[in-house]
């Protein structure tokens, strides 16, 4: 179940990073910045995916539901963001394939708050201090938001 979710996950990923990248111009650099996929960071990335099971299993034992949302994001699509101010860093850790965005599901309601993620967030930021929460953040709350640093 576990790895039918992770590939569905990375799938789904791939597809709206194709169909979904605005066809608006965004000013890029001549060369796109290459994500590093050597042995440190396959390993990261891998640590990240167990991580993210446990936390659907968490979910899940707590009958919540989770689909997924945004995984690994090109740099075009990445400055297309910080343009139009749904990001502010060029350093994201969707760009390394190591952050994704949930949709959390109680009682079949799509929640939107804080507080609904609360307690995945604290799950998330107990399995491994590398871990962090978007819901966490002082500043701007990005409460769908999980990522391995």
């Amino acid at each position: 179940m576990k790895k039918i979710f992770i590939l569905i996950l990375f799938i789904y990923s791939i597809v709206m990073t194709i169909f979904a990248i605005p066809t608006i111009k965004v000013a890029i650099e001549e060369v796109e910045p290459q994500v590093s996929l050597d042995a440190g960071a396959s390993d990261d990335q891998w640590k990240f995916l167990q991580d993210l099971s446990k936390l659907v299993d968490y979910a899940d034992s707590l009958g919540y539901k989770l689909t997924g949302g945004e995984l690994w994001r090109t740099m075009y699509q990445q400055r297309y963001n910080v343009a139009h101010g749904l990001s502010w860093t060029y350093n994201s850790k969707h760009l390394k394939r190591r952050a994704i965005d949930l949709n959390l599901f109680i009682d079949d309601r799509y929640q939107q708050t804080c507080e609904a993620y609360e307690i995945l967030g604290q799950y998330w930021e107990s399995l491994d201090p590398k871990n962090r929460w978007g819901g966490s953040w002082k500043h701007t709350k990005d409460c769908p938001h999980f990522e391995r640093r």
